[in-house]
């Protein structure tokens, strides 16, 4: 991730070292059937939890918003507020 302005690194993002055929294993062997255990309102408790991570860490989010994408810091809080109320909406 580079800041477009001053091209400075943000962070750097590899799956290398993901085991991700693992992870695709577990999710079919594990975590659908987990899923499908799930009342309808258990899945949207989890879904709302989402929700609630992403207004709890929005000062961050708004951050690297701004840093990665150039936003403004309002167009940057309006696309987290926006992000955090459509996956509230699936609740």
């Amino acid at each position: 991730m580079v800041n477009p302005s001053t091209e400075e690194v943000l962070a750097h993002v590899s799956s290398d070292e993901l085991d991700l055929r693992g992870a695709l294993e577990f999710a079919r062997s594990v975590g659908g059937a987990s899923l499908r255990s799930l009342t309808f309102g258990q899945r949207g408790h989890l879904v709302e939890n989402t929700a609630a991570i992403l207004v709890r860490h929005r000062e961050e989010l708004v951050g690297l918003s701004m840093a990665s994408a150039g936003n403004t810091r309002a167009d940057a809080e309006f696309e987290i507020d926006a992000a955090a109320t459509s996956v509230r909406s699936f609740s």
